[in-house]
């Protein structure tokens, strides 16, 4: 890796984007969806999977309108410049797919691409109709690699990670925290230490849009956190 931080993460972007360890997601994948931000942010807010419509369709994290709408205005609450203090991506760069003409259970070789230009499955000739599932335990690890190396490439104080599963992820793979609860209030505007870097665990933005004043009440918290950490 260059010791230039943004020729870094460019050059991880590249790995990214011509991924095929996961062959099932490899066959069916529209993009895969990169990281994007600040190479030297302040805080990384870390997704789990990327919208299936938006984000898998664009390549770029937290695009289905709503959400970008949501965090745009929670960013601009705190008065955190998106250009220069944050970085934004995914657990999974890939969206894992189900549908009832492949079967994930099955090894894979090295196997074409089933999803054309258009959208439309080689299996089917029709427009793909997979729906977003939980990835396997080798496609998480798989993706892991490239979560680790945006967090030693940008070294960011802080990681807000959105939603229980990526809460899970980032403290047991990352802060080697024994996680029980299955409840994300357990986890919610609560800081954990690494010698590294801080995190800070928060609801869902989907949660939040449901719950405005409570979540923005909430992000102005994280806001004045992320000043201090």
């Amino acid at each position: 890796m260059p010791v230039n931080p943004k020729e870094s993460l460019k050059l991880l972007e590249s790995e990214v984007l011509k991924c095929d360890k996961c062959k099932d997601l490899y066959m069916c994948r529209k993009t895969s969806v990169p990281g994007t931000g600040a190479s030297r942010a302040r805080v990384i807010f870390l997704g789990y999977i990327p919208d299936i419509d938006d984000s898998e369709e664009q390549g770029i994290p937290f695009s289905e309108k709503s959400t970008s709408d949501f965090l745009d205005f929670l960013l601009n609450e705190i008065q955190l410049n998106p250009r220069e203090e944050v970085y934004f991506t995914y657990i999974l760069k890939c969206v894992p797919k189900k549908c009832e003409h492949k079967d994930r259970s099955k090894p894979k070789s090295l196997s074409p691409r089933l999803l054309r230009r258009d959208n439309s499955c080689e299996l089917t000739m029709q427009p793909c109709s997979g729906e977003k599932t939980s990835p396997s335990e080798q496609e998480l690890l798989n993706c892991l690699g490239y979560l680790s190396k945006e967090i030693s490439i940008i070294t960011p104080h802080l990681i807000i990670p959105f939603g229980l599963n990526a809460t899970k992820i980032i403290l047991g793979n990352f802060l080697s925290k024994k996680i029980t609860s299955k409840n994300m209030q357990d986890y919610h505007m609560k800081v954990y230490k690494s010698p590294s870097f801080k995190v800070l665990p928060m609801h869902p933005l989907s949660w939040g849009m449901r719950r405005r004043k409570t979540y923005i009440n909430d992000f102005r918290n994280a806001g004045r956190f992320i000043r201090l950490a």
